[in-house]
């Protein structure tokens, strides 16, 4: 089995209307898959080989036991240890927040639900993290 680990940056965006957010919060977390993932992967779907993940955005716990991981697309370095890009969605199903996470370029957000479409909870623009193997 192999874990890989990040820590996402402080949000620098929070929406007033969900003050449990705050710019002092950040995206953590982590997956297991049963051995670490070959090198040079290109924008790879590996959500049905992940056999455990969690992830927090400092308000909520999204696992297994709590939520539904979406999908798990990732690109590795040479060896396979590293991710050089990542996109994953996490929803949580008690009130259907989602976490929406992309490496590189794109955001850490967490939407909530609103009538019809979804809103940008909190967001960390440009990603500012790390993700490795334990």
């Amino acid at each position: 089995m192999t874990t890989y680990n990040f820590t996402g940056g402080h949000f620098d965006f929070v929406d007033p209307d969900y003050p449990k957010y705050t710019t002092a919060l950040f995206t953590a977390g982590s997956f297991t898959v049963p051995n670490q993932l070959q090198g040079n992967l290109q924008g790879v779907d590996i959500l049905s080989t992940i056999t455990d993940w969690s992830f927090n955005d400092g308000c909520l716990a999204y696992n297994k036991n709590t939520s539904t991981l979406n999908k798990f697309i990732v690109s590795t370095d040479d060896s396979g240890a590293y991710l050089t890009q990542y996109s994953a969605s996490v929803t949580y199903n008690s009130n259907q927040y989602t976490l929406v996470m992309y490496s590189l370029v794109d955001p850490f957000t967490v939407m909530a639900p609103v009538s019809g479409a979804s809103k940008v909870v909190a967001r960390k623009f440009p990603v500012s993290f790390s993700i490795y193997p334990a």
